[in-house]
């Protein structure tokens, strides 16, 4: 499922529902970094991190707008870029290596 250079050794990268990328545009990055903890399901199965219609991709809108920040402008991660199997509230079957 989930691949990437920097996360072939974590359990959750072939585990885990879905590998969510950096968004980014290298070409407008005006060097804001958002960090999040970790991805949701919503952001899974788009595969793209705080998606405006999720929870918290509606509050980052929000405090982006209010901060006159573009989105494009910005890259937007997540710490760990995998979502579990069994989701984040069913305990832990995994374990990072």
């Amino acid at each position: 499922m989930g691949s990437g250079a920097f996360c072939e050794g974590c359990s959750l990268a072939s585990s885990g529902k879905g590998f969510v990328p950096v968004d980014w545009n290298p070409e407008k990055f005006t060097g804001l970094m958002i960090v999040g903890e970790f991805p949701s399901d919503s952001d899974v199965r788009e595969s793209k991190p705080f998606v405006a219609w999720s929870q918290g991709g509606s509050l980052l809108a929000q405090s982006m707008r209010y901060a006159h920040v573009n989105r494009s402008e910005v890259a937007i991660v997540n710490c760990i870029s995998c979502y579990p199997p069994k989701g984040w509230m069913a305990g832990a079957p995994w374990e990072f290596t």
